[in-house]
């Protein structure tokens, strides 16, 4: 059995600004607005990031809410249709703004993964370089402190490929690296 991910989503400051939360806040009350935000919170940790358009699915969130299907089926239909803050299919209802948190979510995992693998690389090189006796190469001392020479582009294209990174490049990783210092 699968396990539930939990994820963080933005949550707008003062969504009741917003005209079309106004239209469903003034048809449904605060029940349409809690029924919305279950509705959200759904989307974001569906694997799809879609819902059904079913009667079980209406039924489902009419227990979670305290309502009845019926209730739940008119509002997702007014959010559909008058507020247009879901979108369908003849299938499927979703978010479009559920689908960009999770693309941006997406993003930021994979910039953090880059960010991982280019450090432990940064570091086998300097590992590897500095096995065996001191190398002067790639370290200078000044202060009493040693200073880390980064590696070269060179470096780095050699250690990728003896690791089979393809996932980035490794101008990529030498650029981003030497924007920042060096510093991870």
């Amino acid at each position: 059995m699968r396990t539930k991910d939990t994820y963080y989503f933005p949550h707008d400051y003062e969504p009741t600004s917003d005209p079309k939360i106004q239209a469903l806040i003034g048809e449904y009350g605060a029940s349409g607005y809690g029924v919305y935000w279950r509705i959200v919170e759904m989307l974001h940790s569906d694997q799809t990031h879609k819902l059904p358009f079913k009667q079980y699915i209406f039924l489902a969130i009419a227990k979670q809410m305290l309502a009845n299907a019926e209730q739940i089926q008119a509002i997702i239909s007014y959010c559909i249709d008058t507020c247009e803050l879901f979108h369908n299919d003849s299938e499927f209802f979703w978010s479009e703004r559920v689908l960009k948190n999770i693309e941006e979510r997406n993003k930021l995992s994979e910039i953090r993964a880059v960010a991982g693998r280019a450090g432990a690389i940064a570091k086998q090189t300097v590992a590897k370089a500095s096995k065996g006796k001191e190398s002067k190469v790639n370290k200078i001392k000044e202060d009493n402190k040693y200073k880390i020479i980064p590696p070269t582009l060179e470096d780095i294209k050699i250690r990728m490929e003896e690791r089979n990174i393809t996932s980035f490049s490794a101008e990529t990783f030498f650029s981003n690296y030497e924007r920042i210092g060096w510093m991870v």
